[in-house]
């Protein structure tokens, strides 16, 4: 099912523009400008989370890239990609992608197994708690407060998924209402 959801997905984007004007021609005319508005406010920080994510994982990667091999491990690069990887998942992420390094540093020896393993556990927590609330708060125009709550209860309801979805969906939430707002003014903020 997930691979052939990639392939539909795929086909999907080949034609986006095509397909996305098919779907608006399924909505009553008097609606559809204004429906396509919405879509395009609420893409915004959807795509803003995911530039903020992919800033957040090349700066994961030049980090630990230069730790690691400061250190000694072997292959820096390829366990550097995988830590960036897995570090989209918030939280639990940046430990499962340190996993694979650590276990190759403890190979090589116990000092750069440890080693790598402190430099991941400080990295991470500098990064979880400092660095990702931040860039994200920058890219999404959210504050690193409700981001982190966001977090928190998103992960309590739903997991690593909803861990991994709850900025997206706290700035589309955002975006939608203060659409709803200026379409029809229930916040009164003027008074």
């Amino acid at each position: 099912t997930f691979g052939i959801s990639l392939i539909i997905g795929f086909y999907l984007l080949l034609d986006f523009d095509k397909n996305a004007d098919t779907l608006y021609s399924l909505i009553p005319k008097r609606y559809r400008d204004e429906t396509k508005r919405l879509l395009t406010t609420i893409n915004r920080p959807l795509k803003k989370f995911v530039n903020g994510a992919l800033i957040d994982c090349s700066v994961i990667f030049v980090i630990t890239a230069i730790g690691f091999s400061i250190i000694g491990l072997k292959s820096p690069l390829l366990f550097a990609l995988f830590c960036a990887i897995t570090n989209v998942i918030p939280f639990a992420g940046p430990y499962i992608g340190g996993v694979p390094a650590v276990l190759v540093a403890l190979t090589q020896s116990t000092t750069i197994g440890i080693a790598v393993l402190i430099f991941i556990v400080v990295i991470q927590a500098l990064e979880g708690n400092l660095l990702q609330p931040l860039i994200m708060s920058k890219a999404t125009k959210l504050s690193p407060v409700t981001i982190i709550i966001g977090l928190l209860v998103f992960g309590h309801f739903f997991g690593i998924a909803g861990m991994v979805l709850s900025t997206p969906i706290i700035g589309a939430l955002k975006e939608l209402v203060n659409f709803l707002d200026d379409k029809y003014d229930f916040l009164n903020t003027d008074e």
